[in-house]
């Protein structure tokens, strides 16, 4: 959380200069499957909102911005891109009723040392049935395996079903250093 915070002011830069690729992959998968006016919108660890205001060019409204982070939370709610703001942890049960969301999206949240996989049947409750789970995890690694497991789990329970997902792409093609870093972005239907 101290990382976080002391980063939230210069966390966009930070990230775009590596030539950041999660907020373009992720956006046109939502876009391709979350119809605009379908409902409610949860950017679930949104961080300081560049999903937000990457769906909101796209023409998406009535989003909620999530994250554990204060610092961040006051980055994202000076977009003006959420109706609402809310401080979430992942870990615990969130104060949001069943079937609240039409769509989720979750981005850059599920990696190593963020977000446990068992957060997945938490959202899975917060969606409306037809809703749309929209997912980054890590590609490379042996984390990748226990978010794919944990998300297959759901959609062999019949809580959810897979529509669709990226090959594993380069997040920082910019950076040498973290030329390694892969993800996938996959999106759900709630069942």
């Amino acid at each position: 959380m101290e990382r976080y915070a002391r980063w939230a002011r210069d966390y966009d830069r930070d990230v775009m200069v590596l030539g950041y690729q999660l907020p373009p992959v992720v956006a046109g998968l939502f876009g391709r499957h979350v119809p605009k006016g379908a409902g409610a919108v949860l950017d679930i660890g949104c961080g300081t909102g560049l999903i937000g205001l990457a769906l909101k060019a796209l023409g998406y409204g009535g989003m909620t911005g999530a994250d554990l982070s204060e610092a961040m939370l006051s980055v994202a709610a000076s977009r003006g891109c959420y109706d609402a703001t809310v401080k979430a942890d992942l870990a615990q049960p969130l104060d949001f009723p069943d079937g609240s969301f039409f769509s989720i999206v979750a981005s850059g949240v599920f990696t190593q040392g963020h977000a446990p996989a068992s957060a997945f049947a938490e959202l899975a409750r917060l969606l409306a049935r037809g809703g749309r789970f929209v997912v980054t995890w890590r590609a490379d690694g042996d984390h990748a395996d226990v978010y794919r497991a944990a998300a297959d789990d759901l959609a062999a329970q019949g809580v959810w079903r897979l529509l669709d997902h990226s090959e594993p792409y380069v997040v920082f093609p910019l950076s040498e250093e973290d030329a390694g870093v892969l993800n996938v972005v996959s999106v759900y239907e709630k069942l």
